[in-house]
């Protein structure tokens, strides 16, 4: 789809392959890896339960000249977890600390102290560049970009959509029949009570797109998560009527 020019807030928005892969060709490709290691991807993430995969990034001796960081870009040509993606997704939640995550995050002793089992946060990103992100580009997704689908009234979603090809071992490829179709966010967006990721492999029924049928599941989660840990709504009622009114007469 030609989408014309675009601004970068936009090219996350509207999920431009185009845009991403301009973007990418401006960064040093040594760069380009630190910063995609930094976040986590293509490492374990020392969550507390067994076996799990550490993903892969190839060093930057190992990519192709031509095709690697078109390809990187737009999240191919590595191979990354669900819980990584989420943890990448957190440095955003977290305005640029990268947490790892924890089936406890901490227990108390029998002497009524704290014991925490998890590391401490560290700042990958600046606090500015990360709020700005969050306000300009990864609430807008959700308002009125490829996950609009998955809006509440009550609360702003901030996230991100992902669709792509299943790699086939057998041909050693990716193929265009079967997909992988997540979205990743948090939620209440300027102070996050809940972070989460959906994935679906392979969906069936004609729709694949993380936006189509993602974004809604995460919304109906969401919702009851946030009620049951009686998080009190980020927009109230009164703007909320107004907006639905102004949708019904835009007829939206």
């Amino acid at each position: 789809e030609r989408m014309g020019v675009l601004t970068f807030p936009e090219v996350i928005i509207r999920s431009s392959n185009v845009g991403a892969v301009q973007v990418a060709r401006r960064l040093a490709s040594t760069d380009f890896y630190r910063t995609i290691r930094s976040f986590g991807i293509g490492e374990r993430t020392g969550i507390d339960l067994p076996a799990e995969d550490s993903g892969r990034v190839w060093p930057v001796e190992k990519w192709n000249k031509l095709s690697s960081v078109p390809h990187i870009a737009i999240g191919y040509e590595l191979r990354t977890t669900a819980l990584q993606v989420l943890m990448a997704m957190d440095v955003y939640a977290t305005r640029g600390k990268l947490v790892r995550p924890r089936l406890v995050k901490e227990c108390t002793s029998p002497q009524g102290s704290r014991v925490t089992n998890a590391a401490p946060p560290q700042r990958i990103l600046d606090a500015q560049i990360a709020e700005n992100f969050v306000t300009k580009a990864l609430e807008k997704v959700v308002e009125r970009g490829t996950a609009k689908a998955g809006r509440l009234e009550e609360f702003k979603i901030a996230g991100k959509t992902g669709t792509s090809q299943i790699y086939d071992s057998a041909s050693k490829a990716y193929t265009s029949a079967k997909h992988v179709a997540s979205f990743t966010g948090f939620v209440p967006s300027e102070r996050p009570a809940l972070t989460m990721i959906v994935v679906l492999a392979d969906p069936k029924g004609g729709f694949y797109y993380g936006g189509e049928v993602c974004a809604p599941i995460f919304r109906d989660i969401a919702l009851q998560t946030l009620r049951y840990l009686h998080v009190a709504p980020e927009i109230p009622a009164e703007d909320v009527s107004a907006a639905t009114a102004d949708k019904r007469k835009s007829g939206e």
